[in-house]
């Protein structure tokens, strides 16, 4: 499957970040999430309510990034969520606070956010910043 290889590195990779940040971290295996939207849903929707009390929940995928924050916001669940999509529902979602960050993989995303962070440095005579960044939200429509 084209693209397989990116959504196991995306989980491997916030799997390992989340056991170097807390190491006692119990972190469950993964399942197939499915790639249809209502089949996604409705393992998503067993699976939080087999665990109400996760730290979080993530799935590479984007069907899971557009179901999870819906599942969670519908059972009153208060959580951290990063989504790797941008499509305009994941980007509702950040906008309503469903979504904490999007740390998206598409490379015209990651040349504008360079742009603006570049220009915001030199119109405000800075130092370009390092590390994380935190950018204000902005929706365009």
């Amino acid at each position: 499957m084209p693209g397989l290889v990116v959504l196991e590195n995306r989980l491997a990779g916030e799997i390992s970040y989340l056991k170097r940040k807390m190491p006692k971290i119990n972190v469950l295996p993964s399942f197939n999430s499915a790639s249809d939207r209502e089949r996604s849903h409705a393992l998503w929707d067993q699976a939080i309510r087999k665990t109400p009390k996760a730290l979080t929940y993530l799935d590479p995928c984007e069907e899971g990034e557009e179901n999870i924050p819906k599942i969670l916001q519908n059972d009153k669940i208060k959580v951290p969520v990063t989504s790797y999509e941008s499509p305009e529902e994941i980007r509702d979602d950040l906008a309503q606070g469903a979504i904490t960050a999007i740390v998206s993989g598409n490379f015209f995303s990651q040349a504008y956010l360079a742009i603006y962070v570049s220009a915001q440095s030199l119109l405000q005579d800075k130092p370009s910043p390092q590390g994380w960044l935190k950018v204000a939200a902005r929706h365009h429509r």
